[in-house]
């Protein structure tokens, strides 16, 4: 949320500073020190992205949402081996889920009736047999996925994890409204 602060940058801050907090408080000329410019050092001590934060807190609060930062035990280890880990996820539900072991299932938003019926069968089958089935709540094969997996239920099997493409507060498409209540 600060302008010119990027993941990459972001996530370094928070290995030198171990703790967003503590990014927070930091000097402008500690700042400077991890390796970033004094214009962005600047924006940090501001204070003004520290309010922003408040304001999101409360809006998670509102929504039941949480926040998992990457220095959290929750955030998928896999993720933090990627170039550019994002410094935050948000979620709703079981966050212990990010730690499962996991398959993406993810395609066409316009399947066929034999697309839907395979992809089903095999979100199912792969929960049963205790993964997880990550997809996107699009559409189609991702809906299909979603559905699958919680037919099989947590206690049967693996669940199910809903990547949004916007903040964890809105549901798209809107006719999954009632699939991401489920999900949560």
């Amino acid at each position: 949320m600060t302008p010119g602060l990027g993941t990459r940058t972001a996530v370094q801050l928070i290995e030198t500073f171990r703790t967003p907090e503590a990014v927070f408080r930091a000097s402008r000329s500690e700042l400077e020190a991890a390796g970033i410019s004094s214009g962005l050092a600047q924006s940090i001590v501001s204070g003004c992205a520290f309010d922003d934060a408040v304001t999101q807190q409360q809006k998670l609060a509102e929504t039941g949402a949480v926040a998992v930062p990457f220095t959290d035990p929750r955030y998928p280890p896999r993720l933090k081996d990627i170039f550019d880990p994002p410094p935050l996820l948000f979620g709703r539900g079981n966050v212990d889920l990010l730690q499962e072991l996991a398959i993406g299932i993810v395609g066409t938003r316009r399947p066929t009736a034999y697309g839907t019926t395979v992809a089903a069968r095999l979100a199912k089958d792969l929960a049963c047999a205790g993964l997880t089935i990550a997809s996107g709540m699009a559409r189609g094969i991702d809906t299909a996925a979603h559905r699958a997996a919680l037919e099989v239920g947590r206690g049967s099997g693996g669940g199910t994890i809903a990547v949004f493409g916007c903040g964890v507060d809105e549901v798209y498409p809107s006719e999954n409204r009632k699939l991401a209540e489920q999900i949560a």
